[in-house]
């Protein structure tokens, strides 16, 4: 592989990397919490989600609500009463 196809692969990798930053500090900002909550655990269902008869998903990893917290820039309370919430309307 040459040099200038090695440069480039790296600015695409730092290119996509700082994509994915400019998005999370951009929805640290602008969402609230119930959309922080949902959209991290959208993002760990490909990985480690799968399906139910009943239509919705599972998702098989283990995360406390402090963690969920810690990941999306929150408190435990919020957390918890953003899946209390979710629960309440069947989600």
């Amino acid at each position: 592989m040459s040099d200038a196809a090695t440069a480039m692969q790296l600015v695409d990798m730092l290119s996509s990397r700082l994509r994915q930053l400019s998005d999370a500090l951009l929805n640290l900002i602008a969402d609230d919490v119930n959309t922080r909550v949902r959209n991290c655990c959208c993002g760990c269902m490909p990985a480690n989600g799968r399906p139910l008869e009943t239509g919705g998903f599972l998702l098989d990893l283990p995360l406390t609500h402090q963690e969920m917290a810690d990941m999306i820039g929150t408190t435990r309370q919020s957390v918890s009463s953003a899946v209390t919430h979710f629960g309440n309307r069947g989600c």
